[in-house]
């Protein structure tokens, strides 16, 4: 079985750095009420900025696809001795793609004028993006390929918009569960790709992966993230 290295890392972070204080000037205010609850939230998660591919008239800026490309051509440019033509293997993962057909990896390989090679999609919540990274690594483990790539990208300020809640009538008022604002005040959007190796880089740190553990309890847990129903009423 072949080592396995992370040779470069690549990033796309969409638009200017966004404050804690103009959040709702991007995703909105639900029923033209400020959020009762934000304050708290974000006192907990201190965090202090948040990136948006949308700007405040909440048009996008970026598709999904195109945040993973540019993070992908960042980690390309960033690596010295694996060119584009050089990788065999692309991994992505995502919670929500730009349109349900093609897969996520289809569309990325695309946009990121990749050469022919193979591709898998990862769909999920936060996990996803470590099934791709490990899906990577399990091919360059294996020697079915040299080089890989795996991809994230997350687009999730277009779900939190106001308009999405207030057209749903029990939101209308401004008042939405607290899990969902929390979700609201702690996510935000970007792309991250990592290029994998079976050889460290001659010139630059190189990280080996020793192992990935990926479990699912989902038979054990009640489900916490989840959307497209209601959990409450399974009409």
């Amino acid at each position: 079985m072949n080592s396995v290295y992370i040779t470069s890392i690549g990033k796309f972070l969409p638009g200017s750095p966004v404050s804690n204080d103009e959040i709702e000037d991007y995703l909105g205010k639900i029923g033209g009420k400020p959020s009762k609850t934000k304050r708290i939230i974000l006192e907990k998660n201190q965090i202090r900025y948040r990136y948006y591919a949308i700007n405040k008239e909440q048009k996008s800026l970026y598709t999904n696809t195109e945040m993973a490309a540019l993070a992908i051509r960042d980690a390309l440019d960033r690596n010295d001795q694996v060119a584009a033509q050089d990788i065999g293997f692309l991994a992505t993962g995502t919670t929500r793609a730009d349109l349900l057909l093609p897969g996520f990896a289809s569309m990325v390989h695309a946009e990121a004028d990749l050469p022919v090679m193979e591709i898998a999609s990862h769909s999920g919540l936060c996990a996803s993006g470590m099934q791709a990274l490990k899906s990577a690594y399990l091919h360059i483990k294996s020697g079915e390929h040299e080089a890989a790539i795996s991809c994230a990208s997350k687009f999730l300020s277009r779900e939190f918009k106001h308009t999405k809640f207030e057209a749903q009538r029990i939101y209308s008022s401004g008042r939405v569960p607290f899990d969902t604002d929390f979700l609201r005040f702690m996510l935000s959007d970007g792309a991250g790709a990592a290029i994998l190796q079976n050889k460290p880089s001659a010139k630059r740190l190189s990280l080996r992966i020793e192992w990935i553990d990926n479990k699912s309890y989902a038979n054990q847990y009640d489900v916490c993230m989840y959307s497209g129903m209601s959990k409450e009423r399974r009409a």
